[in-house]
């Protein structure tokens, strides 16, 4: 195993997958688990190879059979997620039981996520929390922080700013980026915590330096947003390593600064392309501003009917000014008939939100009828 880790891995050699994988094989054939697992794993991570999902999961089920505690919970997130064998939550939640059963953290996390989500079994927030505490006991980092969640959402437990607060600290201590995160958001909303934006930043830009994206994210927004931080080249930087990571939000701000050109040189086309990218992931100011983009032809791309759908999925996400938009298109005819009575609806409810563009419009159509 050792060799063959050495050959995948560049460590004293150069990278060989086909000596690591005939060394994984050599010691899996033996009926050594360990190694059964580990060749389990080679394949998962070099899905380029010919069969590998299920030549990964048969490698998992070898192991599972020796009661190698790592690969019965990996088996379990391959019936989870369908990787090499058919999707099979009922079996997921049965090996991660298995697992959870002889005291091994990620399998109890894994467990109390499910319970968490109601992935398999129906949602449990109680049995979730007693799962989280016995692996975040064991000092498992993803447990600490799924669990300081919990707490700071008051799901399953009193609302406990403070006890997430110390639950994030633990995660981050062991340099768990969600953990690095969560602890950097408590230090910039002054959740159990206070409100110090030197100690947020340079907790994000811990785990930006673990390629977290969402603190690239938070870090673009304190430097667009915040007065006595104000910088927006630094935040520009920040939301471009996060589009790296195809980060939905970042390219949509981007999007914003190439659209509006006051930092940067306006490009109508590069906002567009990076609309169209965050809206593909379903963002719902970018479906809205994709969808404004299609209803006025900007970038020389027109097309009412789509411009209509973009509004309509935005809408649903509940997010107002699509909502706005979307009465806009009922009320004129915007790729779709003219409904003007919808139209007053959906004012109404973006005007709820205290849009006030719907508003107006609300407010219009009700002075027509009274004329």
């Amino acid at each position: 195993i050792a060799l063959a880790s050495c050959y995948e891995l560049g460590q004293g050699t150069d990278i060989d997958l086909k000596a690591a994988r005939q060394n994984y094989l050599k010691a899996a054939r033996q009926g050594y688990s360990r190694a059964q697992f580990w060749l389990g794993y080679f394949y998962e991570n070099h899905p380029e190879i010919k069969n590998a999902p299920y030549r990964c999961s048969y490698w998992y089920r070898q192991a599972s059979k020796q009661n190698d505690v790592q690969a019965i919970v990996a088996l379990g997130y391959c019936y989870e997620s369908g990787f090499g064998v058919k999707q099979n939550l009922i079996k997921a939640i049965e090996l991660y039981n298995k697992a959870a059963n002889q005291g091994y953290a990620p399998a109890q996390c894994n467990l109390a996520y499910c319970y968490e989500m109601g992935i398999g079994i129906d949602v449990d927030l109680n049995e979730a929390v007693r799962y989280y505490r016995l692996a975040g006991d064991a000092g498992y980092p993803r447990a600490l922080c799924n669990l300081g969640y919990l707490y700071d959402h008051g799901e399953g437990v009193d609302v406990d700013h403070h006890q997430a607060f110390k639950l994030y600290q633990k995660a981050a201590e062991a340099n768990y980026a969600p953990g690095l995160y969560h602890l950097a958001l408590a230090y910039e909303e002054g959740n159990g915590v206070d409100v110090d934006i030197d100690k947020a930043i340079e907790y994000y830009q811990k785990a930006a330096d673990l390629n977290y994206s969402a603190a690239m994210y938070n870090l673009g927004l304190i430097y667009e947003h915040n007065i006595d931080y104000h910088d927006d080249l630094k935040a520009i930087e920040y939301y471009q390593a996060a589009i790296e990571y195809n980060d939905a939000r970042a390219m949509y701000r981007m999007a914003l600064y190439l659209d509006e050109g006051q930092v940067i040189k306006r490009d109508l086309q590069k906002a567009f392309d990076y609309i169209q990218s965050s809206a593909n992931q379903a963002y719902s100011p970018a479906l809205n501003m994709y969808g404004i983009y299609l209803e006025n032809g900007l970038a020389g791309n027109k097309d009412m009917e789509e411009a209509y759908r973009c509004f309509l999925k935005a809408a649903r996400a509940g997010y107002a000014p699509a909502v706005f938009n979307l009465g806009r298109c009922y009320f004129y005819g915007i790729g779709i008939e003219i409904d003007k009575e919808l139209a007053f609806e959906l004012f109404c409810k973006a005007s709820d939100s205290n849009y006030r563009e719907a508003s107006f419009m609300a407010g219009y159509m009700l002075s027509l009828i009274h004329i």
